[in-house]
């Protein structure tokens, strides 16, 4: 069985996923971000999104008062969480800019990922929109040395001292274990993160 470790594991790519194995390699971890899919971004939602960028409705830019008292009017969030998502939707928005991905910000207050490309119209949705903000994330990922593994089927976590620290999956029909450890950073991260 083929065995890869790193000090960091997330499963399942897309924009959640390639965010988090981005994050977490800035910050001086080894990554390894995988998908079930055999496509170069996974084949999560935003590769077939808008790629309009919302927070709780609203743009991303709003105020975070704004943002924490129009979700928690709902009643039913959690203040606590809510009150971090509110603080961070802009400075969210700021990094993945930051990372490479482009985005048009129009006067409306309507934030987009790069709208260029023709339109498909089974189902109706700007082509490439996703996979082009997935390959700059994807760039960055490289460049900080993460690793994205694709066609990797997760059948199993590995569970071991209490905590899960890595899946047992399939590719290509043969077994391979991806492990995540805490040499490095035994209390700062969480070692498996699952996106999507």
């Amino acid at each position: 069985m083929e065995i890869l470790s790193t000090d960091i594991l997330v499963v399942g790519a897309g924009l959640a996923g390639f965010t988090a194995a981005v994050r977490a390699a800035e910050k001086g971890a080894k990554v390894i971000l995988t998908d079930k899919s055999n496509g170069p971004f996974g084949d999560g939602n935003i590769l077939m999104a808008s790629g309009s960028l919302r927070a709780g409705g609203k743009s991303p830019r709003t105020s975070s008062r704004e943002l924490y008292e129009s979700v928690m009017s709902k009643g039913v969030a959690y203040p606590d969480l809510v009150k971090a998502w509110s603080l961070t939707c802009g400075r969210a928005l700021d990094w993945l800019i930051g990372s490479g991905v482009k985005a048009n910000e129009s006067a409306a207050g309507r934030v987009w990922l790069d709208q260029a490309g023709e339109v498909s119209l089974a189902p109706v949705y700007r082509k490439d929109v996703g996979t082009r903000a997935l390959a700059s994330l994807k760039k960055r990922l490289n460049q900080l040395g993460g690793s994205y593994v694709s066609g990797v089927k997760g059948e199993k976590l590995i569970y071991e001292s209490g905590r899960i620290c890595g899946v047992i999956g399939t590719r290509g029909g043969e077994q391979i274990e991806l492990r995540s450890g805490y040499l490095r950073y035994p209390n700062a991260f969480a070692p498996v993160a699952i996106a999507g």
